[in-house]
This record gives C-alpha cells, sequence and structure tokens, in this order.
C-alpha cells in the first residue's frame, strides 16, 4: 500500500488568492520592466553626454599639442 495520499483540490478561496498573488506579482514585474527601462534610458544619456565630453577634451588636448601648448 502507498503512502502517497492524494492532494485535496484547492478549494475557490485559495484559488482567488493564488490569482490575486499572481496578478500582484505580474503588476511588480511590469512596474520593475517600466522603471529599468527609465533608468537604462538615462545611463544611454548620461554615457552619451560623457563620451561627448571626453571627445571634446580629447580635441582640445589634441589642438593644445598641435599648436605647442597654445588653444
Amino acid at each position: 500500500m502507498s503512502q502517497h495520499q492524494p492532494q485535496p483540490r484547492p478549494h475557490a478561496a485559495q484559488i482567488a488568492h493564488h490569482k490575486a498573488d499572481f496578478e500582484a506579482c505580474s503588476a511588480t514585474a511590469h512596474e520593475c520592466r517600466k522603471w529599468a527601462s527609465i533608468y537604462l534610458e538615462a545611463a544611454y544619456v548620461y554615457e552619451y553626454a560623457a563620451s561627448h565630453a571626453l571627445n571634446q577634451l580629447a580635441a582640445t588636448l589634441q589642438e593644445k599639442w598641435v599648436n605647442g601648448g597654445e588653444a
């Protein structure tokens, strides 16, 4: 004889509770994706600005070097 007992079927309240948990989790995941997207966009903007500033600095330094220290 097996020791395994069949599991009782979930009651409507348990199903509703799990559905609510799933919906809350889904909403949280959606919110996380939204904020991650916002932060990634901000990171792109800052990376672009930093790259532009470094290119300007490199151009200024190269011009100073070529002109013998005058710019």
